[in-house]
């Protein structure tokens, strides 16, 4: 057996490092890890998924092409792009020979999406609209094709808007917008940070109002006359 059959026994952990090592992937050894767990649950290669695979919210994100190369390598389904335009993707898609159905995806799916605001959207509205359908499409007519369970296509799972924070105390200037994501392992600046609000009634509060008595300044010591020697 030689070396490249013998690729897939290297142990996930050295591979993962000599992926994070190379620079080609762009990945630290934990994120290729991921990448390589999918690998296995998908039935890919490891290098088809260091290099085609993202995983966004625990979920593995991939190309349109390899969505559709393997449909098209698969001894069970297929299918046929019956109608693309900058307007609309229709495919068709088969099992055995057998039509299973059309999945269409519209420019007008798009817009109702939110989706043609999108730079890509507005630059190759074809391949777009083509990313969605088969992506959509295979879920719907072909889902078994990728063993580990659903796939997606890059920008179906778009991550959050952050939120934005602002920690500010009447003591001190406002502190710099936090920007943080809605994710759980982060709390809040303002949870984390505990300051003690001014009172404004009290001294020094903006609205303290001197007391004539209490606030009048303290007599200035009195000084002791020397007598002179008799």
């Amino acid at each position: 057996m030689n070396a490249l059959e013998r690729r897939d026994d290297l142990p996930i952990g050295e591979t993962a490092r000599a992926a994070a090592a190379s620079g080609y992937f762009g990945v630290d050894p934990a994120q290729a890890i991921v990448k390589l767990l999918w690998a296995e649950e998908l039935k890919i290669g490891r290098i088809t998924a260091l290099a085609e695979i993202a995983v966004i919210k625990g979920k593995p994100v991939m190309s349109a092409h390899l969505i559709a190369s393997r449909i098209k390598s698969s001894d069970r389904y297929d299918f046929r792009s019956r109608e693309l335009t900058s307007e609309v993707c229709r495919l068709e898609f088969f099992e055995r020979g057998d039509s299973l159905g059309i999945y269409e995806f519209s420019i007008e799916d798009a817009r109702r999406a939110g989706l043609v605001r999108q730079g890509p959207w507005q630059q190759y509205p074809k391949a777009m609209l083509f990313a969605r359908a088969i992506s959509a499409g295979y879920r719907v007519h072909c889902p078994d094709v990728f063993a580990g369970g659903k796939v997606y296509v890059e920008g179906e799972l778009d991550a959050p808007e952050p939120i934005v924070a602002t920690v500010t105390s009447s003591q001190a200037a406002p502190l710099p917008a936090l920007t943080v994501q809605q994710e759980p392992i982060v709390k809040l600046a303002s949870e984390m940070l505990e300051v003690e609000p001014v009172d404004p009634e009290r001294p020094g509060g903006p609205n303290y109002e001197p007391d004539p008595v209490l606030d009048a300044p303290a007599p200035a010591p009195r000084r002791r006359r020397r007598r002179a020697a008799v």
